[in-house]
């Protein structure tokens, strides 16, 4: 029995050799990392760049080392162009000093406002913006797209992001969302990654409406890695581990209530999904998404409306196909799918008693659904 324990140990031994052995011999990730850039980076890795680049060495079987460098004018010159490190985790994509790669995930600038006020503002044309205290980041897209629209006057305050050696860097991007929960200001329109991350920092009940980007005016972005212009090599392994992990990626946003928006592309399903989406124009977004209350009366209206008599009593399909797998036959995106119900699609075979539903219900519906989908994650588009 000895003898057997001391061979198991010295096989558990050797395996664990081969194991360091392999993540040793392979090359460090080197980070470009920001040093003090909160929800993203910070030198004591809490930000979820650091938790996704721990992610994409360990599937790359290395582990993550940081060069730090405040991400702004001179990044690339400092970083990629002094061989001091291999990629950054968070770019726009088209960002075009670096090379970069799909994009995994897409979010924005957001609307924000309490959710016990009672509004109900979607876009930068709610007429309510005209009168509400507004605050912002000054020098952002936001400011620009309520200007064209004469929204000036109510902007009350105006708040800086730049680095400030006598300031509290992380008060810098707090105090927008700090003011806007003391009442100070009405509604906000921060960068969305900071609002998600500054809302459940202050457990305060904001709500956070993306916003599409506009004509020469960009409020939404796709984010890619970024990696030096040429090294074709490390951008395909980034990108394999983007498709194999993005269900996890996913999951760390959201640990730090980072909006994620559909992904710009083509819907699944051929002809009759390109047809429906060129007709949508811009693509409407779900306000519902991921609200508790919205999908419970969802669910309500899914069963009150008979639903389930085509669709199945969880969704999964019956007299009609699946509402909560990834096979979608116009395409899966929340425009297209509030179309199919509120009969604006052709060739849709929908009942009719979907037109009796108001937006709002339609909506809810949809947010039921998305809460029970169990296809393929890297198909999510909404």
């Amino acid at each position: 029995m000895k003898r057997n324990l001391a061979m198991f140990g010295a096989v558990a031994l050797f395996c664990a050799m081969a194991v360091g052995s392999v993540v040793a011999d392979s090359p460090p990730l080197r980070v470009c990392g920001d040093p003090d850039n909160l929800p993203f980076s910070n030198e004591k890795l809490e930000g979820f760049e650091n938790k996704i680049a721990a992610l994409v060495a360990a599937e790359l079987q290395t582990t993550a080392t940081y060069f730090w460098w405040p991400h702004q004018r001179g990044l690339v010159r400092n970083t990629f162009d002094a061989e001091k490190c291999d990629v950054v985790i968070g770019i726009p994509k088209g960002y075009d000093l670096v090379l970069w790669t799909k994009p995994y995930y897409r979010t924005a600038y957001v609307l924000a406002y309490r959710k016990d006020k009672g509004y109900h503002i979607t876009s930068l044309d709610a007429p309510e913006l005209k009168r509400l205290r507004i605050g912002l980041y000054s020098n952002t897209p936001p400011q620009e797209a309520l200007a064209r629209r004469g929204i000036i006057e109510n902007v009350t305050t105006t708040y800086s992001l730049f680095f400030d050696l006598q300031g509290d860097a992380e008060e810098r991007p707090a105090k927008l969302l700090r003011d806007l929960v003391a009442g100070v200001v009405d509604v906000a329109t921060p960068w969305g990654p900071l609002a998600g991350y500054y809302a459940k920092k202050l457990n305060a009940p904001i709500e956070l409406v993306p916003l599409e980007s506009e004509p020469d005016v960009p409020l939404s972005f796709d984010i890619s890695m970024g990696v030096k212009k040429g090294d074709q090599v490390l951008k395909a392994k980034l990108e394999q581990v983007i498709d194999r992990r993005q269900t996890d990626i996913r999951t760390i946003l959201a640990e730090y209530g980072v909006p994620l928006m559909p992904a710009h592309q083509a819907a699944a399903g051929g002809g009759g999904a390109q047809t429906a989406a060129a007709a949508s124009g811009s693509k409407k977004l779900n306000p519902f998404t991921g609200n508790p209350e919205a999908i419970a009366a969802g669910k309500t209206l899914f069963v009150q409306n008979n639903c389930q008599g085509c669709h199945g009593g969880g969704g999964g399909g019956g007299m009609g196909p699946s509402v909560i797998d990834d096979d979608w036959k116009f395409g899966s995106n929340d425009d297209i799918i509030f179309k199919l119900i509120t009969g604006e699609i052709a060739d849709a075979t929908m009942p009719k008693v979907y037109g009796t539903l108001d937006k709002d219900e339609v909506w809810k519906m949809i947010a039921f659904i998305r809460s029970v989908y169990v296809g393929d994650p890297a198909k999510i588009d909404w």
